[in-house]
């Protein structure tokens, strides 16, 4: 019997099979089973009582019966000792609780872990490449572009319409395990980028790699550029697209926020960023505002559109931080189903955000926004709600509910990392530089 399973999170699983379905990348649904760990408040818990108060997206009698189809195992902590005791009363005695009456009545000790088996079912990803073929020699990985590749990090041109890393119901469908899949190389954070956003991102291969990249964001000894595409005649005498297809040349010397791309008519929005999740309860549904700091400049206007190509740069890195200034400012970014006035799913909590820099100022009292959040919530529940029930389909192994396909333009929206600059303090040195190709949507653009 193995008493002790390894601490990484994932016990068995295998390689998903990946479909590609009308530019969608699907994940056929697989089993796998989890090794869940145990936070203090669950000690003395059983599990059903930590599934029933966790996990409310369930009630207690289906968490039951989940436990007696065998969903569940627990696994008991004991010492050496403890274990060689038991094991001399009876050699084939086992830490395992599988059997439903045990699981139920077994309150959680230090160091007991459960783990879970399940039938998982994954969102869709925006397929980017035909093949997600891997060809070091010519800087491919899994169809992605290398910017740079060495023993300590890997740069690469993130597709957009694909999650970094596992999140809620994502798992295999996203980037670092595609990698991992395809490499035997586990990847490690350095900085976020958006699902729905593309371009320059670094992950750690090691983490010295990724404390690098932190080290260097904590001590604001980078600089990050955005292309954004943005609804109207932003601001400001345009760069022109020749001089700023002139000043993407530079990325091989030193530079510096004057130097990279000279913002001459630049736009600052100075305003808190803070998030409203629906999801949960209030009042931690409302974040905390944080001060935040972004640089705009018109690079071209294309009348005939009404739209502008805008260079961003980003003094903070607050999440959803250039979309909320660029609405903030009058200029979403068009399509954007979050933070576009015109084709948001969320129009009231949008609108409270675009009209409420910090939430503090008018609401100095936090449970006079309780009507509000309601507000919100039930525009969220009848979002979710919405999809008619003869639409829906259920898999036919596990009885979940099947994700429905999205609407590609839902998955991306027109805004790419273009160019990330890890300043070297040594002169003598050129600095780090990773700049990817500018988006197609970029190149239609005229002077």
């Amino acid at each position: 019997m193995d008493f002790n399973l390894p601490n990484n999170k994932i016990i068995l699983t295998k390689k998903p099979e990946a479909i590609f379905v009308n530019g969608l990348r699907k994940i056929k649904p697989f089993y796998d089973v989890r090794k869940c760990t145990l936070k203090g408040r669950f000690f003395n818990k059983t599990l059903l009582q930590i599934l029933t108060d966790e996990f409310r997206i369930k009630n207690q009698e289906e968490h039951s019966e989940d436990i007696r189809n065998g969903k569940y195992k627990i696994y008991t902590h004991l010492k050496k000792a403890e274990l060689e005791e038991m094991l001399s009363i009876n050699p084939n005695y086992s830490n395992e609780l599988s059997k439903y009456e045990d699981i139920v009545k077994y309150p959680f000790k230090q160091n007991d872990y459960y783990t879970v088996s399940q039938h998982k079912h994954e969102p869709y990803s925006l397929q980017w490449s035909e093949d997600e073929k891997t060809d070091f020699s010519k800087n491919l990985i899994c169809g992605m572009d290398i910017l740079e590749n060495n023993d300590e990090y890997i740069v690469i041109d993130k597709p957009g319409g694909l999650i970094v890393h596992p999140s809620a119901s994502y798992y295999e469908n996203s980037l670092t395990n595609i990698l991992f899949h395809d490499t035997n190389q586990k990847f490690y954070s350095t900085y976020r980028l958006d699902k729905v956003t593309s371009g320059v991102l670094a992950l750690g291969k090691t983490s010295a790699g990724a404390k690098k990249f932190h080290e260097n964001i904590l001590n604001k000894n980078c600089f990050k550029y955005y292309l954004a595409k943005v609804r109207g005649k932003f601001p400001g005498k345009p760069m022109g697209i020749v001089k700023f297809e002139e000043l993407c040349k530079n990325k091989n010397v030193k530079g510096s926020d004057v130097e990279d791309f000279p913002m001459e008519t630049e736009v600052v929005e100075i305003s808190p960023i803070y998030q409203i999740d629906t999801k949960i309860l209030f009042p931690k549904a409302f974040s905390e505002p944080k001060t935040a700091e972004s640089r705009f400049q018109l690079i071209s206007y294309n009348k005939k559109c009404n739209e502008s190509l805008v260079l961003c740069r980003p003094i903070t890195g607050r999440q959803h931080q250039l979309r909320i200034h660029l609405m903030r400012l009058g200029y979403p970014i068009p399509g954007d189903f979050f933070y576009d006035p015109e084709n948001t799913f969320y129009p009231k909590k949008i609108d409270f955000i675009a009209k409420n820099n910090d939430y503090r100022e008018n609401y100095p009292n936090i449970d006079d926004l309780k009507p509000l959040f309601d507000i919100f919530r039930k525009e969220f529940q009848e979002l979710v709600e919405s999809d008619p029930e003869e639409s829906i389909e259920y898999c036919s192994e596990c009885g979940a509910q099947e994700y429905s396909d999205p609407p590609i333009e839902e998955m991306r929206i027109f805004l790419h990392s273009f160019r990330y600059r890890i300043v070297e303090p040594d002169e003598n040195k050129n600095d780090l530089c990773f700049q990817t190709k500018l988006p197609t949507w970029a190149t239609e653009f005229k002077n």
